[in-house]
């Protein structure tokens, strides 16, 4: 289903999106950091495919949405854009099937459990990247963050360690 995004929404995305931008590159030279190591990723919550696209012709590559079953339906509608999904919100287990196929970013993994049940859903959707003699090679990345002590979350444990993976390997953050 392509069509154009409305002209006069992707002109006003173009607008805020340079001026975050800008801000980005301001803060990641005071850090001493370069602006492309910085992933901008907007929130594609609660708005239409409308928004979507004119997100996409304004130059938004990283979408993210917090709700599995209601991103299908969007990742379905613009499959043709290049957009990077990111699932950032509570990842049930019972969605995880649908998490590992559809986002290349889950960000809210919350327990060994999950990674477990990721890592076998993986495997049997023939999403590694290594073969059979590698384990944690994924097409998709993914953020764990683990407390050892279970002390300061509402949802899964506290913001002790992080630790991302991408690609190959989980790495502290």
């Amino acid at each position: 289903m392509e069509t154009s995004a409305d002209p006069t929404l992707t002109a006003t995305l173009s607008r805020n999106l340079a001026v975050v931008r800008d801000r980005i590159a301001q803060a990641a030279s005071s850090a001493g950091r370069p602006a492309e190591e910085v992933r901008l990723v907007a929130v594609s919550k609660t708005f239409p495919i409308e928004h979507i696209r004119a997100a996409a012709e304004a130059g938004l590559r990283d979408l993210g949405e917090n709700r599995v079953q209601e991103a299908l339906d969007k990742i379905a509608w613009v499959a043709e854009l290049p957009i990077t999904w990111h699932l950032i919100g509570h990842l049930q287990s019972n969605k995880a099937g649908h998490a590992v196929t559809s986002f290349a970013w889950i960000h809210s993994v919350d327990s060994i459990g999950l990674l477990q049940r990721l890592d076998r859903l993986s495997a049997d959707a023939g999403l590694m990247g290594c073969g059979s003699n590698c384990m944690g090679f994924y097409n998709f990345d993914a953020n764990l963050a683990i407390c050892p002590f279970g002390v300061g979350a509402t949802a899964g444990p506290g913001p002790i360690t992080y630790i991302t993976h991408s690609g190959s390997a989980f790495t502290p953050l």
